[in-house]
C-alpha cells in the first residue's frame, strides 16, 4: 500500500483504491465481524487514517495466505508482529481464491438478480435480456457461469452458449421441458433447474459449479462438520462404498491439518519462526486438499441424491436449507 495522503476519513472508494480490498468485502467484514467505518453519513461509509493503515496491513497478511478471521481482531502492534514473522522468510507464490464472474441471461433473472442480496462469493459480470442479445454481443466478457434462463429447455440453445464460451458453466433455468428435454441434459452432466426458484438456490448452484478450491483457495472453509461426516459414511450402502472412502480421507487430511498446527505453534514457541512460517504454509496446502476432497464428495451426493442444492448429508434429505457451514465458515 503506498503512503496515505494526510486526510482525517476516507470514503470507501478511495479506501479500496489505497488497500487493494473491494469495497464489497469492507461490507461483509463489517457484517460479519464488527469492522466499522469511523463515520457513517447515510450510506456513505467514512475510514479513519489508522483504519485504512490497519486495513493495508490485514491486506498484506492475507496475501500471505492468513484468514481474515485470524487477523481482523489484531491490534496495529499484533498486526506488525505478524508481518515481521513472516517478512524474512520468502513468501511462495499464493493461492487466493477469487469471487465467480457470473453472467445472467434472461428477464426473470434480472429481475430477481435486482430484488435479492447477491453474495459477495459472486461478482455478475454481465447480463441480457434474452439469448438472442448474449449470442449477438460482439464482445461479452469471459465468465465462469452462466445462468440461462429459457421458455423451453432446448438442448441445441444451451450448446449454442456453451459454444461461444466453451470454458464457461452454464446453469440452465427453464419453465417447460419434455422428459426427452430432461434426460438428455442429465446425460451432458448439465445440472437444469425449474423456474422459479429463490437467489439463493441460484447462488448455491453457481457456486457448486464453481467449486470451493477457487472460491476460497488456501483459505477454504470446512463444507461438512465431524457429525455430518460420520453420518454419511454410516448411510453409505453403495456398492463400492466411495462416500465411506472419501470421508476417510477428509478425516486424515484434518487431522493432518491439526498437527501440523501444533507443530508450527511449538516452532513459533522456540523460536524457529522460519520453520513455523513452513508448517503454517504446509497446513494451508493440506486444507485446499480437504478442500477438494470435500467438493468432491458434494458432486457424488449430489448425483445420488438428485438434490444438487442441499447435497450434503444424506440423513437430511428433507431439509428445506443448506447446512449454514456451508458459505460462512472461514476456518480449516
Amino acid at each position: 500500500m503506498t503512503d496515505l495522503p494526510a486526510q482525517d476519513l476516507y470514503q470507501i472508494g478511495s479506501v479500496t483504491a489505497l488497500t487493494g480490498i473491494a469495497a464489497e468485502r469492507l461490507r461483509a467484514w463489517e457484517r460479519r465481524y464488527g469492522f466499522t467505518p469511523a463515520q457513517k453519513k447515510g450510506k456513505i461509509r467514512l475510514y479513519s487514517h489508522g483504519q485504512v493503515k490497519k486495513l493495508g496491513k490485514i491486506k498484506q497478511l492475507i496475501d500471505r495466505g492468513q484468514s481474515i478471521s485470524n487477523v481482523i481482531r489484531l491490534n496495529a502492534e499484533q498486526l506488525d508482529e505478524r508481518l515481521n514473522r513472516s517478512g524474512d522468510v520468502e513468501t511462495p507464490a499464493t493461492r487466493l481464491g477469487r469471487p465467480a464472474n457470473l453472467g445472467l441471461i434472461g428477464a426473470g433473472v434480472l429481475q430477481l438478480e435486482q430484488l435479492s442480496t447477491v453474495s459477495e462469493s459472486l461478482t455478475v459480470t454481465g447480463r441480457w435480456a434474452n439469448v438472442e442479445g448474449f449470442l449477438s454481443d460482439p464482445n461479452p466478457p469471459q465468465m465462469d457461469i452462466i445462468v440461462l434462463q429459457v421458455p423451453v429447455l432446448l438442448p441445441q440453445l444451451i450448446a449454442q452458449v456453451r459454444d461461444r464460451q466453451p470454458t464457461t458453466s452454464v446453469l440452465p433455468i427453464y419453465q417447460f421441458a419434455s422428459a426427452d428435454q430432461i434426460r438428455h441434459c442429465e446425460e451432458s452432466a448439465v445440472n437444469a433447474q425449474r423456474w422459479p426458484l429463490p437467489w439463493r438456490d441460484i447462488e448455491l448452484q453457481c457456486l457448486s459449479l464453481f467449486g470451493v478450491p477457487n472460491l476460497y483457495g488456501v483459505s477454504a472453509p470446512r463444507l461438512f462438520s465431524d457429525e455430518e461426516l460420520i453420518a454419511m459414511a454410516v448411510a453409505d450402502d453403495g456398492a463400492h462404498k466411495t462416500v465411506r472412502q472419501l470421508v476417510e480421507q477428509i478425516h486424515q487430511l484434518n487431522a493432518l491439518n491439526s498437527f501440523l498446527n501444533v507443530c508450527g505453534d511449538e516452532a513459533l514457541s522456540s523460536g524457529n519462526s522460519s520453520y513455523a512460517y513452513a508448517l503454517q504454509r504446509s497446513s494451508s496446502e493440506i486444507g485446499q486438499s480437504r478442500a477438494t476432497a470435500e467438493s468432491a464428495l458434494q458432486t457424488l451426493l449430489q448425483q445420488q441424491q438428485q438434490d444438487p442444492v442441499r447435497g450434503a448429508n444424506p440423513l437430511q434429505r428433507g431439509d428445506s436449507a443448506p447446512p449454514q457451514n456451508t458459505l460462512d465458515q472461514t476456518q480449516h
